[in-house]
């Protein structure tokens, strides 16, 4: 079950650090999203962190932590009003379809409006037991709008007892932006 402490949070990254002491960052690797030439965003990520791009614009990049801790982006479409809300509402029913097909016993906080490095959005935090493996995991996902007219979208999935995956998340999160 997702603590207390994270539902009462005013941010994903706040939520995230709640769980955390603070320990030495290794970003040494910026991700750019879909390219460096044409990046919506971009987020630093360590070395030993696993990435699995990708491949078409619109689809999911994730990256892995050492300690299971995964993170999924993408963006959405919105370069109308009409199509940003659209390209939202297919996320979020993506989302919920998601979490029932994948997991039981769902609690969802949320949303709450967010901002990260400039960049407004909204977040919902929640956990549930994976239908899988039968472990209680938690996980997060946001929505933020960003320069270029698309909707930066954040997953995060991760074992709720992992204090140092939420570490090295947390990092990660404060480097999502637009570059």
């Amino acid at each position: 079950m997702v603590g207390k402490s994270l539902m009462k949070s005013t941010s994903l990254a706040a939520s995230l650090a709640l769980f955390v002491s603070v320990l030495p960052a290794n970003a040494d690797t910026t991700i750019y999203y879909p390219t460096q030439e044409k990046a919506s965003f971009a987020i630093d990520c360590p070395k030993d962190w696993k990435l699995e791009p990708g491949e078409n614009v619109g689809d999911y990049f994730e990256i892995e932590g050492p300690t299971g801790v995964t993170f999924s982006f993408r963006t959405l479409p919105s370069k109308t009003e009409k199509q940003g809300t659209e390209a939202l509402r297919g996320a979020i029913d993506e989302a919920v379809a998601f979490l029932k097909e994948h997991y039981s016993d769902i609690k969802i906080e949320g949303p709450k409006d967010d901002k990260i490095n400039g960049l407004e959005g909204f977040y919902l935090v929640g956990s549930g037991s994976n239908k899988e493996s039968g472990q209680t995991e938690v996980f997060a996902m946001g929505w933020y709008a960003l320069k270029d007219g698309t909707i930066g979208e954040i997953w995060l999935v991760a074992d709720p007892e992992d204090k140092e995956g939420f570490a090295a998340a947390e990092k990660i999160l404060k480097t999502f932006r637009v570059p």
